[in-house]
């Protein structure tokens, strides 16, 4: 799968999900300022996403502090059914 580079032309593409209905594989996106999408991570479960940092790829958890308060969304690019 050809995916774009950017965090912000990732968000376009999928079908958006409820936080609440989050699957492994599904894309979790963040914004700062709350107008740009500007870091995405993919969720693997039990709250926990992967997503790279300036540290190298990291585990986080959507409610850490800085997840919790800049969480924009989810999407969905692949699915099963």
């Amino acid at each position: 799968m050809l995916l774009p580079r950017t965090s912000g032309e990732l968000a376009l593409l999928g079908s958006m999900v409820l936080k609440t209905q989050l699957r492994p594989g599904d894309l979790v996106f963040f914004s700062r300022d709350g107008s740009r999408i500007d870091h995405v991570g993919i969720f693997t479960g039990e709250n926990t996403f992967v997503h790279a940092s300036t540290n190298g790829v990291k585990f986080s958890n959507l409610f850490e502090q800085y997840y919790f308060t800049h969480y924009a969304f989810a999407s969905r690019l692949l699915t099963t059914e």
